[in-house]
Parts: C-alpha cells; structure tokens; sequence
C-alpha cells in the first residue's frame, strides 16, 4: 500500500494485485481460498478462470507450509533459563497506559512462564 502510494498509483489495485498473487508453497491465491474463483485484474485471463470453483486440499498445504516454517524456525530457537527469586527484572505497564517499563524483583514463580514480584523503589 505504501509503495503504491509513494508511485502515486492506486492503493486499491495493488491491494487486489497481493491478493491475486499465489503465496510461496501454494498453489491458490488468498482470493482464490476466499471467493472459491479468480478476481477480475488488469492483466488478460481466460473467462473460464473467473467461474468458480471450489479447490480441495487447501488446508493439508498450508498446515505443511506451516510445519516447514516451524521446522527452520526451531533449529535456532532455544528455551530461556527459568527466573530466580531475588532477580531484577523489567515489568511491563498495563496495556493501554503510557508509562515506562518498571525495575521490580521476583518473588516466587506462579506458573511455568509467570512470576509473581514487587516493584524495585530504589
């Protein structure tokens, strides 16, 4: 959309060009998952690729595209060390307040991946 705006083109156009355009690993379009048929675009196609018609199989592509990514992706991906009590860490702010993030210490640890701490004053 950007670059479409920066060309001084339409936005629109480029919007139904990425949707027209098939995906890395796939063999439809998102519009074509979606509509069940192409969509019209400025490039020449057959008539008979504007009817619909509904595709089988999608699903089993992109949950193996899926395992593929997670493949790559867990071969440098490594578990964080659990947190001590007594460590000084960084606490988030609520969301939706603008405020900083806050020294706090950890207390003890609730659950697998959450800990309970106070808020460091000094």
């Amino acid at each position: 959309m950007m670059k479409a705006l920066e060309a001084r083109e339409d936005p629109w156009l480029a919007l139904l060009g990425q949707r027209n355009t098939l995906p890395q690993g796939t063999t439809t379009s998102p519009a074509q998952r979606l509509f069940s048929r192409r969509t019209n675009s400025l490039l020449l196609m057959k008539p008979d690729l504007l009817k619909p018609q509904v595709v089988d199989g999608i699903s089993q592509q992109l949950a193996k595209q899926k395992e593929i990514q997670a493949k790559y992706y867990n071969q440098i991906a490594k578990d964080l060390l659990p947190i001590t009590p007594g460590t000084v860490v960084r606490m988030e702010p609520l969301k939706g307040k603008k405020q900083e993030w806050k020294k706090a210490v950890v207390i003890e640890q609730t659950r697998e991946t959450e800990y309970t701490g106070g808020i460091d004053d000094s």
